[in-house]
């Protein structure tokens, strides 16, 4: 299960006084309380404004600045207060609404008619500049509406309901303990943003976030955001020096970010957040510094969709190759002694246990596949030579390239 937040361990008193405050209000109004049980306490490299950061030496004597972080998963219901059940936020400071739906909320509730919105209210049917709106609904009907937080105590006619939706809006403000004045909105172009995260791949290599339980090895994400947001004392040997090799690098990135998401169709909730996050001024791309989160990721994303694309490409023009020589082998039902190299090798957890398909070919080029269950078909490597005795099950044909299918597979790997 995926923690509702990641909290920084120095707010904790912070935020569980506010959770007991919230419960309080909760129990007044007779609606259910808040839970919350927090996961294994970790270490993340900080800077200078990181509430609680402090200095620690790694295994290999280096001094570093880090911070002490708890993943927090909450357990409730979303409050319904005279009916109404509240559904989301939506941030109207940027140039396109930001919807942040309320950790207790249904999946089913449809947010998108508010990925567009303006700053209306239907409840005093007025259009203001707005800071933010409230979504909420009608449990009864499932209907929908757009309510502006100054609206929201004459609304629920009632004062508590109103400073119960305050307490309800609370958990985003402990997701990003560096966070800068909210009237300052500070931004930078997305452009700086993937030219740093460039430099840092080009220096340090890339490193996914979810595989850095070592935590003496930062990811790409942290590494890119220190360098970004870096602070007095850090080490020359973190520092990641942007190149005109990484600007290119970084040209290609947007492109592709852009075709890929800031101007394409939103078909997800998380696709209209990304979106929402870039705001064009004049042709230039931004980013405000609390939603940088929402696009760092996309250094991953651009590695693993150039990943892709040639691994298709690879396999289309082995496919290619091996259907204008690969012929059917051997007759169905006959037992027959191929030399077979492993070419591809896949497994699946079936209701009986492993299966393993096996792509080989011979030294012709014809094409064989092999779906085994055996500890020798577990054992088989990409790149194994195979003395094999086999029954020829059928002749297959796929994408074009003739295969023979064996069954009941014995044999031994070649040296």
């Amino acid at each position: 299960m995926e923690p509702t937040l990641t909290l920084n361990a120095a707010l904790t008193n912070a935020f569980e006084d506010k959770v007991m405050k919230l419960n309080r209000k909760a129990a007044k109004l007779g609606m259910p309380s808040v839970g919350y049980m927090y996961g294994k306490a970790f270490e993340a490299l900080a800077d200078a404004e990181t509430v609680g950061a402090y200095t620690t030496t790694d295994a290999d004597g280096r001094k570093r600045r880090v911070a002490l972080y708890r993943p927090v998963f909450l357990s409730g219901e979303a409050p319904v207060i005279e009916g109404y059940e509240f559904v989301a936020t939506v941030d109207l400071k940027g140039e396109k609404p930001m919807v942040n739906r309320q950790p207790f909320t249904a999946q089913d509730v449809d947010l998108t008619p508010f990925f567009h919105t303006d700053g209306h209210c239907d409840h005093c049917n007025t259009v203001r500049r707005r800071n933010d709106v409230l979504i909420v609904r009608e449990v009864a009907t499932g209907n929908v509406m757009q309510v502006g937080r100054n609206c929201a105590a004459d609304f629920f006619r009632s004062a508590d309901a109103a400073r119960m939706l305050a307490c309800c809006d609370w958990v985003g403000a402990y997701g990003n303990v560096t966070d800068h004045d909210p009237k300052a909105e500070p931004y930078m172009t997305v452009r700086r943003l993937f030219e740093t995260a460039a430099a840092v791949v080009r220096t340090f290599g890339w490193v996914n976030h979810k595989d850095t339980a070592d935590t003496s090895v930062p990811s790409t994400r942290s590494r890119t955001l220190d360098n970004l947001f870096p602070w007095v004392g850090m080490r020359p040997d973190c520092v990641a020096t942007v190149t005109d090799e990484d600007r290119a690098e970084a040209e290609v990135m947007l492109e592709w970010a852009t075709r890929k998401f800031f101007h394409a169709e939103a078909t997800s909730e998380f696709a209209h957040k990304v979106k929402a996050a870039v705001e064009d001024w004049n042709g230039v791309l931004m980013v405000r510094h609390k939603n940088l989160n929402m696009l760092a990721w996309m250094v991953g994303g651009y590695k693993r969709d150039l990943q892709k694309d040639a691994e298709k490409r690879m396999a289309a023009a082995a496919r290619a190759k091996q259907a204008s020589g690969s012929t059917h082998q051997g007759e169905v039902g006959t037992r027959t002694e191929f030399d077979l190299g492993v070419e591809f090798k896949r497994a699946f957890d079936g209701q009986y246990g492993m299966r393993y398909m096996v792509k080989m070919s011979d030294l012709d080029g014809n094409v064989f596949v092999w779906w085994g269950t055996n500890d020798f078909a577990a054992d088989l490597n990409v790149g194994d030579r195979v003395k094999a005795k086999a029954t020829v099950k059928a002749h297959d044909e796929y994408d074009g390239c003739a295969q023979t299918v064996l069954t009941r597979l014995s044999g031994e790997v070649m040296a």
